[in-house]
């Protein structure tokens, strides 16, 4: 099984790191992995881009939800490496 990302959290805060290919054919899994990030307290999330091969513009779109809600429940979102030219087409 692949793994398209790699979560650690603290008390507060949340480290993502994105990693392989976000592909359209693979959306299903990638949107079970971010649905199974827990977002209860958590302040700040910290996404990594260093590990990602490729995002196409289904899984940005996936990923630009995943944002939204942390946004919404509350945290602080940032981009530790380059934020994706996929998200500021959105």
């Amino acid at each position: 099984m692949t793994q398209f990302l790699l979560a650690q959290r603290s008390a507060d805060s949340l480290e993502l790191a994105l990693t392989g290919e976000w592909r359209a054919l693979r959306l299903r899994e990638i949107g079970a992995e971010l649905a199974a990030v827990d977002l209860n307290g958590v302040r700040t999330v910290s996404i990594a881009t260093e590990r990602l091969v490729l995002l196409d513009l289904s899984s940005a779109w996936r990923l630009r939800e995943f944002i939204a809600s942390a946004e919404h429940a509350g945290a602080a979102v940032g981009f530790r490496g380059e934020r994706p030219e996929q998200l500021m087409v959105l």
